[in-house]
């Protein structure tokens, strides 16, 4: 439920400007959009998996090479690879080197989104998330082999918490630099909901696949709790989408002005009716020159 409660006080914070005095408005539609996603999250939180078993160190091996948690593990590190490859970290001192693309850079700026768009922002928030999720999991992992090693319950701690050491030290600031180019992008009333509820759904995912913890949502009374969560899952894709339907309008609507003020002016076309006059009275007029050579032409009287 925490997750649903950082997503409705995102929304007032953005909208009372208590950051900075950076206000940003939502309309009745977000306002609701924002509220089942707050309530698909307590949905999900409440009724997803709760186990209680504790991390078993000396079944990493096993819980590391299931299926679904490699099904999940290989298109988020697709997902990761794609983003840092489209937007990657960019060096002060190699200020130079990016001014003069290659062929993989303008190849890399033909094909990747506006850093502007509501689809950037969609993507790396939903890679961010993929990145705090693992973080957490390697956390809870080194953590348990701490508490385990130190209570003697394992002689040496496993080689595969040493990676999952490895993998925190990585993903972390990684996340804070991908949810860092979301923020950029777009409104923080988008990208901090889808965040914080993928992030949410992506570590229910990996409690239930790697520690068993699907198991409890098969309790009694036993339909309940599982449609409770598919039910949950639902309203926070609804709520996404919704958010993501505003945030394309507001910046159609943002940029409509934009494109007016710097479109030029019509060209006027030239007034032909004052030209033809102008013709006239200079035809009409002869000049100084021509008055003169007509009086010396003349016969002089006799």
């Amino acid at each position: 439920p925490t997750g649903g409660v950082a997503v409705a006080f995102n929304a007032l914070i953005a909208r009372f400007g208590c950051v900075c005095g950076i206000r940003e408005e939502l309309s009745l539609l977000g306002w609701l959009a924002t509220l089942c996603i707050t309530s698909g999250v307590v949905l999900v939180a409440v009724a997803g998996p709760g186990g209680s078993s504790e991390v078993c160190v000396d079944q990493l091996s096993e819980y590391m090479t299931r299926p679904a948690f490699l099904a999940w593990l290989c298109p988020s590190v697709l997902l990761v690879a794609t983003t840092l490859t489209l937007f990657p970290p960019v060096c002060p001192g190699n200020a130079d080197g990016a001014s003069k693309p290659g062929p993989f850079g303008r190849w890399r700026h033909r094909v990747r989104p506006s850093e502007d768009s509501s689809a950037l922002t969609a993507l790396s928030a939903v890679t961010a998330a993929a990145c705090g999720a693992f973080s957490v999991l390697s956390l809870k992992i080194v953590m348990a082999t701490i508490s385990q090693w130190a209570s003697g319950a394992v002689s040496a701690p496993p080689p595969l918490s040493f990676l999952c050491f490895v993998a925190l030290l990585t993903c972390a600031p990684m996340q804070l630099y991908i949810l860092n180019l979301s923020l950029a992008s777009g409104k923080a009333t988008f990208a901090i909901p889808i965040y914080l509820s993928v992030t949410m759904l992506f570590m229910s995912f990996l409690g239930g696949t790697l520690f068993a913890e699907f198991d409890s949502l098969l309790r009694e009374p036993y339909p309940l709790f599982l449609c409770l969560y598919v039910f949950g899952c639902l309203m926070v894709l609804l709520g996404l989408l919704v958010l993501a339907r505003e945030q394309r309008r507001r910046s159609h609507t943002a940029i409509a002005p934009e494109l007016s003020k710097r479109r030029p002016p019509p060209v006027q076309a030239p007034d032909d009716s004052a030209a033809d006059v102008a013709h006239e009275v200079t035809a009409a007029e002869p000049s100084h020159a021509a008055a003169a050579a007509a009086a010396a032409v003349a016969p002089t009287a006799t």
